[in-house]
C-alpha cells in the first residue's frame, strides 16, 4: 500500500453546493498510482455519524500530480442518469444541495500491469 489518510469535504453554508473537492498531499504518489476515496463516518461540527452514513454522496479520488490527489464529493441525487430527458432545473428542484463538512478516507496504491504472452493481468 502506498499511503492513506483522511480529509474533509466542505460543501459550504446554506444553500450549499452539489459538488466540492479538496486537494491532499500524498507523498510518493505517481501517475500510475490507483487512488480511492470514500466516506468516513466520523462526526464533524455540523454532521453526525448517522448523517455521514445516510448522505447521498459519491466520493471519488483522482490523481492530480505527483504527490497530490484531489477528492471530489458529488451529491448523488443531483446526477442525471444517462439518456434521460430531464432538465437540470427539475433535478435541482427535487434534489437539495449538500451543506457543511463531511469526513472522507483516501488511499493510493501502486498499480502495475503485467503482460504475459500478450495478455494483461
Amino acid at each position: 500500500m502506498g499511503a492513506q489518510g483522511t480529509a474533509t469535504l466542505d460543501f459550504g453554508v446554506f444553500p450549499g453546493s452539489s459538488v466540492t473537492s479538496v486537494d491532499v498531499a500524498a507523498a510518493g504518489l505517481i501517475s500510475t498510482s490507483a487512488v480511492e476515496a470514500w466516506i468516513r463516518p466520523v462526526a464533524t461540527a455540523d454532521h453526525t455519524v448517522e448523517d455521514h452514513i445516510i448522505v447521498p454522496m459519491r466520493v471519488v479520488g483522482q490523481y492530480l500530480s505527483d504527490g497530490n490527489i484531489r477528492i471530489y464529493g458529488i451529491n448523488a441525487n443531483d446526477v442525471i442518469p444517462p439518456q434521460e430527458d430531464v432538465s437540470p432545473a427539475t433535478v435541482r428542484q427535487n434534489a437539495p444541495m449538500l451543506v457543511g463538512q463531511y469526513n472522507v478516507w483516501w488511499v493510493w496504491n501502486v498499480f502495475a500491469c503485467v503482460s504475459i504472452m500478450g495478455y494483461l493481468w
